[in-house]
């Protein structure tokens, strides 16, 4: 009976090794190494790669005992990824397939299948993935840059497409690779894009440095993903202008910044998609600024900039108006614009006045900025001052009176920051018709030249003397329509001697009567008031 038992193992023996050899003729392995082998080895040698020592499997399919899970595609330190059949084409970084000009057709399952294409450097990557309405899964569609690192993904349910999208910063691009898994059936379109920032054909660089030289106009491109900065040189005249710039964002958020040739910040504007009103920046050159200049973008989507530099044309003039007394800008009365800002911290207009006294009166306004003029006299005296902002709709005016001694070259300096408008305009007095300023006194009084007439007084013109004939009439009528502070009425008799006053506030009048006895002479003298006044005299 032992012996009986002893030839069954032995049987059992003989038919392990028989299938050995079915197997390919290699030694019978010992039952007991193997599991102990099978027991005590890592996890990972389970889905290492096949190697050259390997017993090859035997034929037909593998029992299902010895069934193993082969895990996803890993980018494993020697770029080898295990796939379910190692010799399948694209199922690794180093086999994946070139995409061309034609729709790809797949169908996948088990295995990751991999495809690559070639980017221009600071290009985009642009790729469609349709899933069939037949396929029993969504598909994930996976972005690798050329050093295999993941940038992005998609996923694509049944019966539908989906776009993925990269931007690559100037130093990107090159080898990309598109990983395709899931259990669907679908079809692949890729293609390889480049950037056309400034009009370079490229992506423009994303520091100062490696900035590309445009010409001023219209600058379009591209920011986002990768692309995180597009950084223009513009070269601006050093004859001293203005820079104006203005911004617009179709599809995303931009900012500017404008930076000068020593590469010292400026200013910035932005603009975003949801905003129909571009960004605008307008700055001011000196005489001896300008150079390389720099515009430097960031943010995400498509923009586009207008950058243009011209001289300025402040009054008219076609330059720049000079910043002191000296060099001040020569104009006449009229309409005029001009400019301020940065190194431009005034505007100078020389003005000739004559001296018969009048009424000098200025407006000014502003739309972008907060800017203020100063009048100087011929001495170069400051005489008053009016200021204006892009808040008021309307504009600040000003009048102001000379005397009769006043006038010859007065200046107005126009100072702060924003583009402006005003108007000058003079007229002389003709105080009792005579074309000119009353005088201050008795010797230097105007003698009406009919019984009603009109005079001017205020600032500089603190009295009017009329010298009045004995026909024009002893009775008065004085009239203050408007104007500002009380108006006095004072009668004096030939030799200069007072009579009697009155005093009218604005839109009063009142009646006076020269009741001294005397036939001769006498003297009318208006003071105290700033505003237009009139006077009827009768019998």
């Amino acid at each position: 009976m032992q012996k009986y038992i002893l030839m069954v193992v032995i049987f059992g023996v003989s038919i392990m090794a028989l299938t050995g050899c079915d197997s390919g003729g290699a030694a019978a392995p010992n039952p007991t190494a193997t599991v102990a082998a099978a027991s005590t080895a890592p996890a990972s040698t389970a889905t290492s790669a096949p190697t050259a020592t390997t017993a090859p499997a035997a034929p037909g399919p593998a029992p299902t005992a010895r069934a193993t899970t082969v895990p996803g595609p890993v980018n494993t330190p020697n770029n080898t990824v295990p796939t379910v059949d190692p010799k399948a084409a694209n199922t690794s970084f180093q086999t994946a397939k070139a995409i061309g000009k034609d729709p790809i057709k797949l169908s996948f399952k088990d295995s990751e299948f991999y495809y690559k294409l070639d980017i221009a450097r600071g290009g985009i990557v642009s790729a469609t993935l349709s899933v069939d309405a037949f396929s029993p899964e969504a598909a994930r569609m996976s972005l690798y840059d050329e050093k295999q690192n993941y940038l992005n993904e998609i996923t694509v349910p049944v019966a539908r497409s989906g776009p993925l999208k990269h931007i690559f910063g100037n130093k990107g691009g090159g080898t990309v690779y598109l990983v395709l898994k899931g259990n669907s059936s679908a079809t692949l379109i890729a293609q390889a894009l480049t950037q056309n920032d400034g009009g370079t054909k490229g992506d423009a660089g994303d520091d100062f440095d490696s900035a590309v030289t445009v010409p001023l106009g219209q600058i379009s491109g591209l920011l986002g993903d990768d692309d995180h900065e597009d950084d223009f040189i513009v070269d601006l005249a050093k004859s001293g202008g203005v820079l104006n710039v203005s911004l617009k964002a179709t599809d995303g958020n931009i900012k500017l910044a404008v930076y000068d040739e020593s590469r010292n910040y400026i200013n910035e504007i932005s603009a975003d998609k949801n905003k129909p009103e571009p960004g605008v920046l307008q700055h001011v050159l000196a005489v001896g600024q300008g150079g390389r200049w720099y515009l430097a973008l960031t943010g995400s989507g498509s923009y586009t900039l207008n950058a243009a530099f011209g001289a300025q044309n402040d009054g008219g003039s076609g330059k720049d108006a000079g910043g002191d007394f000296d060099s001040a800008l020569t104009i006449k009365t009229g309409s005029f614009t001009g400019l301020v800002g940065g190194p431009d911290t005034d505007d100078f207009y020389g003005f000739e006045l004559p001296k018969t006294g009048g009424v000098l009166a200025v407006s000014l306004r502003t739309t972008d900025g907060n800017v203020k003029w100063s009048i100087y006299d011929d001495g170069r005296n400051y005489s008053a001052d009016l200021s204006s902002d892009k808040s008021k709709t309307t504009a600040s005016s000003f009048r102001y009176v000379l005397a009769g001694t006043q006038g010859g070259r007065w200046f107005l300096d126009v100072s702060g920051e924003g583009s402006y408008a005003f108007t000058l305009s003079f007229v002389p007095q003709d105080d009792g018709g005579s074309g000119k300023d009353a005088g201050d006194s008795a010797d230097t009084s105007v003698v009406p030249k009919t019984s009603d007439f009109t005079g001017t007084l205020g600032n500089a013109d603190a009295a009017d003397y009329f010298k009045v004939p004995a026909a024009l009439g002893r009775k008065l009528n004085v009239q203050y329509p408007s104007g500002e502070g009380a108006l006095k009425i004072a009668l004096y008799d030939k030799d200069d001697n007072y009579l009697k006053d009155a005093s009218i506030n604005k839109g009063e009048t009142v009646d006076m009567v020269e009741d001294s006895g005397l036939t001769t002479d006498y003297f009318i003298v208006i003071s105290g008031g700033n505003g237009d006044y009139r006077i009827k005299l009768t019998r």
